[in-house]
């Protein structure tokens, strides 16, 4: 900012009208915006035939646009009702410079480079959360920590564009601002979160999402609307490893996920799915779901107590192996002819236990590729010599030796076999007839990933599971397998599982499942923030009647009106006092009322009776929405939710027995009211309310409680002190030295070449290519093609343009700006000096592509730059730019409309190409060189113009983005020839069925290059590692280390 506001109350409320001003500016240029597109897709829609292919195109485009700019106006219109709520003043040490930041819902600036207002989600804002005044520090992903001193930190109660009063505190939200903020109704209370999140809160919500996070909270720590703030944050500080469709909300119940429907707008969270567990395991079915079958909840008894835990997962497991067992040969594989043993029986064995978690595809792929290089080694050695149709012969019986990767069979006969198997052992389960419960979902699901699938699918990146007390350990289990490659987040408090035989009593074995990792994550919320001392005191009595451990549960200090326990005569009484007390209730001003009913039953029977003197909310189960007005809900409904006031209808001994089931529904019951708690009853009150419960048994259950805080196995190590700006430059410049000296005392590194097996067609590619492709050879930049003219230049060669050297990837790519990352957290790839080994292959690990879910490459707009096209989809921008007649450049990145990096070649002056669209294709030709780009999936075809393919990318999936690596998918062909290279390097690779770094010597002159015995060649500038791999069950792509960029030339030869 260029002056410090003030801090005297006229001070503020000057600042308060400027921003005020800024932000209605904002609103009414985003109404403007919306209105012209309005009026945009009107006069379209009147001249609209289906038939156009090309105006509908059109319309999906501006339609596209219209929901964009609508989004953008929804939260220009909520940072304009509450600019901020805080503000931080600071003195950095390094700049010695005084710093003033208001933070709130989001960026507000009429100026992007000083913002009057920054997001809550920013780097320094966490500051405002967690930190004490005095000497703090704060960390900016890539850029490392920055030291400040913190002089003041300040909060505001700002209501109809006035500033109603303003607190210094050391804390957020200091009690006395705190319980003002929770008197309120449910309503307000939700609009005021962000700016009282808590210290323990923040924690979670900041916490990296590559990692692992199992949270206990107490009911009314604000699980729910912590793990929502968490995937704002996420999205908000890694968009470019995660982005909305990578989320998965998994709920409990419909009702629940409508309340996060409602919540995540206000974050400014659009387009995550949401699911409950069993939405969620039918979609990873698949085909194989038959829409004829139905969903039916878990009916209590022995069935779910068994199918709900990890014993029956290890059953599912070891089904799995004995079908696979039965259905892989394990002999000995012997050449007929010769006698000559390919595989042992002994290496078989060894090769299935070490893939013993993959899929039976997998296996088999593993398998077969172990088995054809052995085949091609034997084909061309020297002891037997094989006549060509023999050679074709034997390799299309060994292809399928092991089995097919396809598998035609049904899942749910599978599963049908294995129930019956199990019933044969004894099991109390039973056969389901077309109806699934989430167990049985679970298994299906499983199988389908292990036995079926033949191609992987990805899903999420990243998925939250609310209320997880609710499921058992089978279904984790099954999920685990199912998502491996994503990472979670997991909400529940096992003192609120209504489920007791088959959800989660504790979290010990969930802990080993989903906690492997040295830096994941087990935490506990025990502060509540919902109910008042007294309701909080009466609930926690309930729970010291169960048998289980109870953790601690730490209410704000905010008292209200005593829990009231009322015995009515019968029903009829029950009745008329439940209207009574909801007429009592709203006259005070209580928005948002719940009747709880213990099942479905006995809610519609009080609903009967209500609905003639109160006015209820009703609706059919699964599609309520929790707004104002009065409630009838079933226990069940209730968990995640909070209410203004709760009436527990029947709290008898009858409907709720002194058993630990009935101790947690009657807690989660309790537990659902903010400020007022009444309970009815008739005939004799329950025992878990009438019943004292000693200090001793108390003091039992909180000391079991505190055991389960302690590691599973091992003290989880805490992640390393994050470093300076300074201090990370300072090693990188260290490790550069130490390479430096150690090639001038010893050499280069060592060389290990993979030798690969490949055989027919190597020579002539080899001949063909080790001329061209090598970037250290002394090319002129000609054209090597006969007969052509032009001037095209190779970006193949050492030179990229004639007699100009290619500029260093640092230069390409920049460095992140230390200032601006501050408010927003952003910040450019920064290219590392990590050499890599020319020729190595790395393992299974590293092959495997680790993205999240499948990114969206669908092209949803074309937009004509100055020598570029830019094919924009709903998850970023792929552009192509034609630099010579037989040349062009692909970049792709996340986001729309973004600056790429400097091309290392420029484009020839007298270049010219043409651009055609159509409803299905993008077609770009620049001398004899021709891209064409599918519409419906993004995919990149490469032509010479004879209409020659050349290359293809994958259409299933073209291209993936991870974190500092990216994957460009392409569909070799089997007679294609590779070779690779690398500037300095000693020897060509040839990549047949292998893969291999490629990229040789220091970051500033690595630019690895790859030709192709189909007539082109490609160069990727990247600072760092570049991998090949021509592996089919990894997938056939190029990987590129260090950037979120994808970025290579492409020449047609």
């Amino acid at each position: 900012m260029s002056s410090l506001p003030g801090i005297t109350r006229q001070d503020e409320e000057k600042r308060l009208q400027h921003t005020l001003e800024i932000a209605q500016r904002k609103v009414d240029a985003n109404r403007q915006s919306v209105q012209a597109l309005a009026e945009e897709l009107h006069a379209m829609q009147e001249e609209f035939d289906e038939n156009d292919k090309e105006a509908q195109t059109l319309w999906h485009n501006a339609d596209a646009r219209f929901k964009f700019v609508n989004q953008d106006l929804r939260r220009a219109e909520q940072a304009r009702k509450k600019p901020y709520f805080g503000r931080i003043d600071f003195r950095d040490k390094k700049l010695k410079k005084d710093e003033v930041y208001y933070i709130g819902r989001s960026v507000i600036a009429d100026n992007p480079a000083e913002p009057e207002v920054i997001d809550w989600r920013a780097p320094i804002a966490s500051i405002y959360y967690d930190a004490a005044l005095g000497d703090v520090s704060y960390s900016v992903k890539g850029e490392g920590k920055y030291d400040i001193t913190l002089s003041r930190k300040r909060t505001y109660e700002i209501e109809d564009d006035e500033l109603k009063d303003f607190y210094d505190s050391d804390v957020v939200a200091n009690d006395e601002l705190l319980t003002k903020y929770l008197a309120r109704n449910k309503k307000a209370v939700l609009g005021e979160i962000i700016a009282t999140i808590q210290q323990e809160q923040n924690e979670v919500i900041r916490k990296k999402p590559q990692h692992n996070m199992i949270v206990q909270g107490a009911a009314g720590s604000g699980k729910t609307t912590v793990a929502m703030h968490r995937i704002s944050y996420i999205l908000y500080n890694y968009e470019q490893e995660f982005a909305p469709e990578d989320f998965y909300i998994v709920g409990s119940n419909q009702v629940l996920l409508n309340y996060i429907t409602g919540v995540l707008p206000e974050l400014n969270v659009y387009g995550v799915s949401q699911m409950t567990m069993e939405q969620l395991f039918v979609r990873l079915l698949y085909e194989d779901w038959d829409k004829s079958w139905k969903i039916k909840p878990v009916v209590k008894g022995v069935t779910p107590a068994v199918k709900g835990t990890l014993v029956w997962f290890k059953e599912l497991e070891n089904f799995c192996l004995r079908y696979e067992y039965r259905a892989i040969p394990r002999e000995d594989v012997v050449i007929e002819k010769t006698g000559k043993v390919l595989l042992d029986r002994a290496t078989i064995a060894r090769l299935l236990k070490e893939t013993k978690d993959l899929s039976r595809a997998d296996k088999i792929s593993r398998l077969t590729d172990y088995l054809m290089a052995r085949l091609e080694n034997e084909l061309s050695g020297k002891y037997y010599s094989y006549t060509q149709p023999e050679k074709q012969k034997l390799k299309h019986y060994y292809e399928t030796y092991f089995g097919k990767r396809e598998w035609k069979g049904s899942v749910a006969e599978l599963y049908e076999q294995f129930l019956k198997e199990e019933q044969e052992k004894d099991f109390p389960v039973e056969v389901p007839d077309g109806s699934y419960d989430v167990y049985d979902l679970a298994a299906m699901a499983y199988l389908y990933k292990r036995i079926k699938e033949d191609t992987v699918i990805r899903e999420a990146g990243h998925v939250v599971i609310d209320e997880a007390q609710d499921f058992g350990m089978m279904a984790y289990a099954s999920l685990k397998y199912c998502l491996s490659k994503c990472t979670y987040t997991i909400m529940g408090d096992v003192a609120q599982n209504i489920s007791d035989r088959y959800g989660l009593n504790d979290w010990t074995e969930l802990r080993k499942l989903m906690l492997p990792g040295e830096f994941d994550y087990f935490g506990i919320l025990q502060k509540s923030y919902r109910n008042t001392v007294e309701i909080s005191e009466f609930a926690t009595d309930i729970l010291y009647h169960g048998s289980f451990p109870v953790y601690p549960v730490e209410p704000i200090i905010r008292h209200g009106e005593p829990v009231t326990v009322k015995k009515c005569a019968d029903v009829t009484d029950q009745v008329t006092q439940a209207e009574q007390i909801i007429k009592q209730w709203q006259s005070k001003g209580l928005d948002t009322i719940a009747v709880v009913c213990m099942d479905e039953a006995e809610a519609e029977k009080v609903t009967a009776a209500l609905q003639g003197s109160v006015e209820l909310n009703t609706g059919d189960v699964g599609k309520w929405e929790i707004g104002e007005g009065v409630m009838v809900l079933p226990l069940k409904y209730t968990k995640g939710l909070e209410f203004d006031a709760v009436l527990i209808f029947n709290a008898s001994e009858e409907d709720y027995p002194v058993e630990d089931g009935y101790v947690k529904q009657l807690y989660v019951a309790a537990t659902r009211a903010l400020h007022e708690l009444t309970v009815l009853y008739r005939g004799k009150l329950t025992g878990l309310i009438a019943d004292p419960v000693s200090p001793e048994q108390k003091q039992r259950m909180r000391l079991a409680a505190d055991a389960q805080k302690k590691p599973v196995k091992t003290v989880v190590k805490q992640a390393e002190p994050e470093k300076t700006k300074e201090e990370i430059y300072r090693q990188r410049a260290q490790e550069a030295e130490k390479e430096r000296v150690a090639r001038e005392r010893y050499g280069p590194k060592k060389i290990i070449v993979t030798r690969n097996s490949q055989g027919t067609t190597e020579d002539f590619a080899a001949n063909r290519t080790e001329q061209s492709v090598m970037p250290g050879s002394n090319r002129t930049g000609q054209s090597a093609s006969p007969g052509r003219k032009g001037t095209g230049k190779s970006v193949t060669s050492g030179t990229a343009t004639a007699g100009k050297r290619p500029p260093s990837p640092a230069k390409v790519y920049g460095a992140g700006n230390g200032n601006a990352g501050r408010a927003t957290g952003r910040q450019e790839p920064r290219m590392v000096e990590n050499n890599g080994e020319y020729g190595d292959m790395p393992d299974a690990k590293t092959l495997m592509p680790a993205g999240h879910s499948r990114i969206d490459c669908a092209v949803r707009m074309v937009m004509k730059g100055k020598g570029y096209v830019d094919c924009l989809s709903s998850y970023g921008t792929l552009r192509i730019t034609p630099l010579a007649a037989d040349l062009f450049r692909i970049c792709f990145a996340k986001g729309q409309c973004r600056e790429f990096p400097k091309a290392a070649v420029t484009a020839a002056g007298d270049l010219r190409c043409t651009v055609r669209e159509n409803p299905s294709l993008v077609e770009i030709t620049a001398g004899y060189a021709q891209i064409r780009v599918d519409k419906k999936t993004g995919a990149l075809t490469f032509l010479n113009t004879q209409g020659k393919i050349l290359l293809t990318e994958r259409s299933r999936e073209p291209r993936q983005l991870g974190e500092k690596k990216n994957w460009s998918f392409f569909e070799w062909k089997k007679d294609e020839a590779l070779i690779a290279g690398g500037i300095g390097a000693p020897k060509p690779l040839k990549i047949g069925n292998s893969a291999a770094y490629f990229s040789y010597g220091r970051a500033d002159d690595r630019y690895p290059g790859l030709a192709s015995s189909k007539g082109y060649e490609m160069i990727f500038p990247a600072g760092s590692r570049v991998l090949c791999c021509n592996i089919a069950m990894y997938g056939t792509y190029i990987s590129m280390e260090e950037t979120d960029i994808i970025d290579y030339y492409l020449r047609v030869k």
